[in-house]
């Protein structure tokens, strides 16, 4: 019989479904865009490849019905790192839509992602801006770790400036508490204490070095 109209499905490597995460708009633009992608792929003899791409939740976190996307803004994605190439070229407060295979259009209005509490904190306690460092901060900015807290900016004569904190160094650990991750860091912000000084670990370059955090 012909089995020319036959679809096998490729499973997609661990890289491609990283994507969602290694491209949220949220971690890479500070923007909120209730929309998440996955891309499908289907191989027909003898070697006919098809890229699909989906939309597999609703942005309230609540799954729907795999929806084909066409186009984004009015670009058609090849692949998912296209697609969340184009969502990451967009603005806030600035609609773009989403046009799917046989519904109507989706208008989509990107809005600033707000800081988490911890974010807030560390500026008010620590005088300093920090972001959690991901692969793709860790290659822009050649560092040579993947977890921790990114420091972008520090007050001056702030609690951090006279810790010797400065730009670019990466926080790993405060206290006796790694700091892997924005969870990990808000959970030390809590239990910060008011007053006292407490150790902080932080990376520079290739070097790791301790100062203190006179609060």
């Amino acid at each position: 019989g012909d089995a020319q109209n036959i679809g096998f499905a490729i499973q997609v490597n661990r890289l491609r479904d990283l994507i969602p995460e290694l491209m949220n708009p949220a971690q890479v633009r500070k923007l909120e865009i209730p929309l998440k992608l996955r891309e499908r792929r289907t191989l027909t003899p003898p070697a006919n490849i098809q890229v699909v791409i989906e939309r597999v939740d609703g942005g309230d976190g609540k799954s729907t019905a795999a929806q084909i996307v066409r186009s984004i803004a009015g670009k058609q994605p090849r692949n998912i790192v296209d697609a969340y190439a184009i969502l990451l070229k967009q603005h806030a407060n600035r609609p773009f839509e989403v046009e799917f295979e046989g519904q109507k259009p989706l208008k989509i209005e990107p809005r600033p992602a707000p800081l988490p509490d911890a974010i807030v904190k560390a500026r008010q306690r620590l005088g300093i801006t920090v972001e959690p460092v991901t692969p793709m901060l860790a290659e822009k900015y050649g560092l040579n770790t993947e977890q921790g807290m990114f420091v972008t900016e520090v007050i001056k004569d702030s609690v951090a400036d006279r810790a010797g904190i400065q730009p670019g160094d990466v926080i790993l650990q405060i206290g006796r508490y790694p700091v892997l991750n924005l969870e990990r860091f808000s959970v030390v912000m809590q239990h910060l204490p008011e007053r006292g000084r407490v150790r902080v670990r932080i990376m520079r370059g290739p070097q790791i070095g301790d100062g203190f955090l006179q609060l």
